[in-house]
Formats: structure tokens, C-alpha cells, sequence
């Protein structure tokens, strides 16, 4: 089955939206940053073992490694991007190197410079500053005082019924 390319008016009727939207909720809560190969890794379409190979530079790029074909894996990529927008994430830039030889890693045989943009995006939360609270004794939310016309007379001479009578 043939999919339209994925864009911002109709990446939320892919079918594996959902997949991803609950692939990105779980990063948020557990890691607090969202990447693409934990996605893939979350999604099963990427192995741990896989990863780490590529990592130590035993694979010479990511994609010969992934359980998906590639068509989905870009779609995965795509509304990973188009989702990390709608949630307003900060989105980062990370080179990828190589355990120990610190040589640059590569994720797609061609090298092609946006599939290569589209791995290493780290999405993080943004730190919005919280709203100013004014101290509880501040004038801001201190109650007004009750003005003198509203307040009860009290019979100076005369103490209270302690019955209410």
C-alpha cells in the first residue's frame, strides 16, 4: 500500500502516529528527551545489540541494521519531526560518533545530508519560566480589608450572649 508523503496537515492520520505519540510520551517521562533511535528503538524497529555494534563503529551506517524498511522509517522520522513541533520541543543538533574512536558515525548508505539531519535531532522539552506568584501577605492577594460600612456594630457596653439569645 502506497502512503501520500507525510506533511503537517496529514501526519496525524498516518497509521503509525499513534505508535509514535506513545513512543514520545514514554521518552518524555523516562529519559525527558526524545531522540530518533530511541524512538526506532522503543517502535522495535531497531535492535539494542544493532545499536551498539554501530556505535563501536562495527556497521558502517544505521539504516543496514533497522528491522523496518525504510519507507516507514522515514515516515517514523518525518512525524517524530511534525509531532516534536506541535509539543513545541526544542530541537538539537547531535553529532554522533563512535565509541572510542570518536570517527563520525553515519545512519543512511548514501550519506545524504537531510536523512543524515533527520537521526540526529534530539528533541527536548522546553523549560518554560513559571508565572510570577505574589507572596500570600502581598497586597496582590491579601484579602481587602472590610470596609467600615460593612463591618458589624459591636455594643461596647453589652458583651455577647454567650446562648445566642
Amino acid at each position: 500500500m502506497m502512503h501520500k508523503p507525510v506533511n503537517h496537515e496529514n501526519y496525524k492520520d498516518d497509521p503509525l502516529y499513534r505508535r509514535v505519540v506513545n513512543a514520545v510520551r514514554h521518552l518524555q517521562q523516562n529519559k525527558g528527551e526524545v531522540t530518533p533511535l530511541n524512538v526506532l528503538l522503543t517502535l522495535g524497529m531497531l535492535q539494542p545489540a544493532k545499536l551498539l555494534e554501530w556505535r563501536q563503529g562495527r556497521i558502517p551506517f544505521l539504516e543496514a541494521v533497522l528491522t523496518a524498511n525504510l519507507s516507514i522509517t522515514n515516515r517514523v522520522l518525518r512525524i517524530l519531526r511534525l509531532h516534536a513541533q506541535d509539543l513545541d520541543m526544542r530541537d538539537v543538533p547531535i553529532e554522533y560518533t563512535s565509541i572510542g574512536r570518536h570517527k563520525n558515525l553515519q545512519f543512511s548508505r548514501a550519506a545524504d545530508p537531510n536523512i543524515e539531519r533527520a537521526y540526529c535531532r534530539h528533541y527536548i522539552v522546553r523549560v518554560r519560566p513559571a508565572p510570577e506568584v505574589a507572596p500570600a501577605d502581598s497586597p496582590a492577594t491579601a484579602e481587602p480589608p472590610t470596609p467600615p460600612s460593612e463591618q458589624p456594630e459591636a455594643d461596647a457596653e453589652t458583651p455577647p450572649d454567650p446562648q445566642g439569645s
